[in-house]
């Protein structure tokens, strides 16, 4: 989830790559950028889905791959929730009822949703992870510094999530530009929650 960013790469490698359910929040449709490089690696694993085909009757793992690969474009397309994430949506029914099943609250360039999945994710105490990008000072005038400042620069936001509840962990991420991940898991689960170094 999140709520800003406008595109689908965190759900999609969520749902393809890792087979984990994920919903992307967000008041705008869901972008369909990459759709065609999407399209093209389903496209090369539906080739490769003859040759699984034929071992698929003695090797349950081929019978697996051969499931997977046979899978359109459409299976994979990320579920949406058509709202802004904030304190409106998680007070709703439907978003408490999303919130109580995620296990996780993720937020890939959410913009403005920025602060709410940090707030509401921790008030929740369900893990978090944040990659910050713009800042809109203007939609969070409340959001001070420990020292006082205001919350103004992309600096001023990293500063402000690293502090933003006790166990904050960044991470870089190995993309270019703004790559500055904030993690933060409940200490009830522990090392269960420890990050894995981005591959």
């Amino acid at each position: 989830g999140g709520g800003g960013g406008g595109g689908t790469g965190v759900a999609f490698e969520l749902e393809f790559r890792r087979g984990l359910p994920a919903v992307v929040v967000d008041p705008r449709p869901v972008s369909q950028r990459g759709r065609s490089q999407q399209l093209a690696k389903l496209h090369f694993r539906k080739r490769c889905l003859g040759a699984l085909s034929a071992g698929a009757a003695l090797s349950p793992m081929a019978r697996r791959l051969a499931e997977d690969l046979g899978r359109t474009a459409e299976d994979f397309a990320p579920r949406q929730v058509c709202k802004a994430f904030g304190a409106e949506f998680a007070a709703s029914e439907s978003g408490r009822a999303l919130l109580d099943a995620c296990s996780v609250v993720v937020g890939m360039h959410p913009d403005q949703a920025t602060h709410h999945i940090v707030e509401i994710a921790t008030q929740l105490r369900k893990p978090w992870a944040v990659v910050p990008c713009c800042v809109f000072p203007k939609a969070n005038p409340d959001k001070c510094l420990a020292d006082g400042r205001f919350v103004r620069s992309y600096e001023d936001l990293c500063d402000f999530l690293a502090g933003a509840c006790p166990g904050v962990q960044e991470v870089s991420m190995p993309f270019e530009g703004r790559n500055r991940a904030f993690l933060w898991w409940p200490e009830e689960l522990g090392a269960r929650c420890r990050p894995e170094a981005p591959a």
